[in-house]
């Protein structure tokens, strides 16, 4: 018996193929429907050799010819995926079995989590845990938060998995002394005292200014948008919007750190930095590193459903960036440079 998958049906778990594996009794067990992905054995081969050598290429077809079973699968791994942008949301999650108590068993849709190895110029510079996608957006973003001046992104030339080569001119890998041994959950870790975390970066003095009702709808606009957290629960998110709350662009990661190197990583790559003219909406708390990535990319406006931790009090009020926390039922907290929030008195 072969099982075969085509190459554009990404999202096919491998708990899928044993399901028609074990189904492929006869000739073939193959989906309900979409592309075909199946298990076929080996008394199928004579006909599909002879519809082959006719030019009948249909496998959609052949399977009239044989004894065929069905296999109801997941309808989101189905998906036939032949553009970039069909990757996302739907690539960052995966099927897995559950059992609810009360209720027995079922299954769930779970964030992907997978390492990503950066490397520099062809060396390797940094692992980052992330959700799969934008991954050279990823790579901009953090290297610009780091204070390291990139060029460009790329998968590399060896098509090596879960890797970004970035190419990065005159870097002295000696003066960059560890390899960034990060972490997607933790803001700070591995960087050793919170002094040698250096933001390179001039003070924000951007004049936008946006209505106190506009900044309290932007997590809902920004959940709104979060297709992939809809399915999972698990995700993050950054949201670039313009000074009209217009979405300009969102990424989901499991690290809410990495949601923001994409964004980042993506107004490089669309020449859109310093974003003096935007608002930057974060689905969580907002740590010192968050503060940070905002003030390396200039923006004036950062905006977060959950509470600021006192590092990112404190560098938001050195770096002259408005500081929005607990941003739910129409009301907020504004922690630092609060002239940009316009407020009409009635």
């Amino acid at each position: 018996m072969t099982v075969f998958l085509p190459v554009d049906c990404p999202r096919v778990t491998p708990a899928a193929l044993r399901r028609l594996a074990e189904a492929c009794t006869d000739n073939a067990a193959v989906p309900q429907t979409g592309p075909l992905p199946g298990a076929y054995a080996r008394q199928a081969l004579p006909v599909l050799e002879r519809r082959l050598a006719q030019g009948r290429l249909s496998l959609r077809e052949a399977l009239t010819e044989l004894d065929a079973r069905t296999v109801e699968l997941d309808p989101s791994e189905l998906v036939n995926v032949n553009r970039r942008e069909d990757l996302a949301p739907p690539y960052a999650t995966v099927g897995v079995d559950v059992v609810r108590l009360p209720g027995g068993e079922d299954s769930d849709r779970v964030a992907v989590e997978e390492p990503l190895e950066l490397r520099a110029n062809g060396k390797p510079l940094a692992v980052t845990m992330r959700t799969p996608g934008d991954d050279e957006e990823l790579a901009l973003g953090f290297l610009l938060s780091e204070g390291i001046t990139p060029q460009s992104a790329a998968i590399p030339s060896d098509w090596s998995a879960n890797t970004v080569d970035v190419e990065v001119p005159d870097l002295d890998l000696g003066r960059v002394q560890r390899h960034f041994d990060t972490s997607s959950s933790c803001g700070v870790c591995g960087k050793g005292a919170l002094e040698a975390v250096a933001v390179s970066s001039p003070r924000v003095e951007s004049d936008l200014c946006v209505p106190v009702e506009l900044v309290a709808e932007l997590p809902d606009r920004l959940r709104s948008a979060q297709a992939a957290f809809a399915a999972t629960g698990g995700l993050h998110a950054t949201g670039l919007f313009g000074p009209d709350g217009e979405l300009l662009c969102l990424r989901e990661d499991v690290g809410r750190h990495n949601a923001m190197d994409k964004v980042i990583g993506w107004a490089f790559r669309t020449g859109r930095l310093p974003l003096d003219d935007a608002v930057l909406c974060v689905s969580g708390r907002l740590s010192f590193e968050l503060a940070q990535k905002a003030a390396v990319a200039g923006c004036p406006l950062l905006v977060a459903v959950g509470a600021p931790s006192s590092l990112a009090v404190e560098l938001a009020r050195d770096r002259g960036i408005t500081l929005c926390g607990f941003v739910r039922n129409g009301r907020l907290n504004v922690y630092s440079e609060p002239r940009r929030i316009v407020v009409v008195n009635l």
